[in-house]
Parts: structure tokens; C-alpha cells; sequence
């Protein structure tokens, strides 16, 4: 559940971002500064990092569509 809360606090910086390489920096620090929280363990680091980045991608793809 940890990891859960997580994803959604990266959502919600993601969401609140203007543009994507604002949200690319914003989860890049969020990353850097969480890292720790994996306690090492780079299996978990990855599904995260790669569970934001999946974030990223489909919230600009949303607001694209909206804008269409």
C-alpha cells in the first residue's frame, strides 16, 4: 500500500504540472528524494520509476485529447 501512495502523490504533482518537462523535473526530484524509501532494492525502484513515467505519459495524452 505504501507503494500505492506513492503513485498517487506523483499523480498528483504530474497533474498539477503546466507542461511535461515540468513534470518530468518534478518527478525527477520526487524520485531522488524517495529513492531511499526502496531501501536499496532497485526491483522496487524500477516498477515505481517506471509506473511514473507511465503516469507522465498518459496525463499529457489526456490533456492533449481534451484540447483537440
Amino acid at each position: 500500500m505504501p507503494d500505492m501512495m506513492k503513485i498517487e502523490e506523483v499523480r498528483d504533482l504530474i497533474a498539477a504540472s503546466a507542461c511535461p518537462s515540468a513534470a518530468v523535473d518534478t518527478v525527477e526530484t520526487y524520485l531522488s528524494r524517495h529513492r531511499v524509501l526502496t531501501h536499496g532494492d532497485t526491483n522496487t525502484y524500477a516498477a515505481i520509476n517506471a509506473t511514473v513515467w507511465l503516469l507522465v505519459i498518459s496525463q499529457f495524452k489526456l490533456r492533449l485529447k481534451h484540447k483537440e
